[in-house]
């Protein structure tokens, strides 16, 4: 049958084959791609949650040497998670583990509220599957969907969250 074809006709084919596998190529290479900055991503996201972890495990230490008491520790430790930034307007946020917010320095008005009952635009109850995989394992990701400050529209988020006395202490 190709036989039959004219070699421009011929010709054709083939450059159409050779776009076809570059275009392949391309596909995968992107895809390869996206995984290597989506995993950079989440590296980061964790030395971030383990910088902020250790910023509570020192007031820990000196409310145990006797230098500063229970109480100050807690009010120290929650001004300096609140006003924690990295990135572009990525900041912290603590909640317990039933999931009741404890702060949330873009959405104060969440302070104290339970949001067991929250759920994201695809009907995930994200506060809920917070807590549940820090009791399971301590610490971990999980994926939802939340409006980025200043946007009302919900978009893609990966949090990296550890578990602190039953606290739950996350990054976005």
């Amino acid at each position: 049958m190709l036989r039959q074809w004219s070699i421009g006709r011929r010709l054709s084919l083939v450059t159409l084959m050779v776009l076809a596998l570059l275009g392949l190529l391309l596909f995968f290479c992107l895809q390869i791609y996206q995984q290597g900055l989506m995993g950079e991503k989440s590296r980061q996201t964790q030395a971030q949650v383990e910088t902020a972890y250790s910023l509570v495990a020192g007031l820990e230490a000196r409310v145990r040497k006797g230098e500063l008491d229970e109480a100050s520790a807690k009010a120290e430790a929650l001004a300096l998670i609140k006003g924690l930034r990295y990135g572009n307007d990525d900041y912290f946020w603590i909640n317990d583990s039933h999931p009741t917010m404890v702060m949330h320095p873009m959405k104060p008005e969440l302070d104290g509220k339970d949001l067991s009952g929250v759920e994201d635009k695809q009907g995930l109850r994200l506060f809920v599957a917070f807590a549940d995989l820090a009791r399971a394992q301590g610490a971990g990701e999980v994926a939802y969907y939340w409006p980025k400050p200043g946007v009302d529209e919900p978009v893609r988020k990966i949090s990296y969250f550890k578990k602190r006395q039953e606290k739950v202490n996350r990054i976005r």
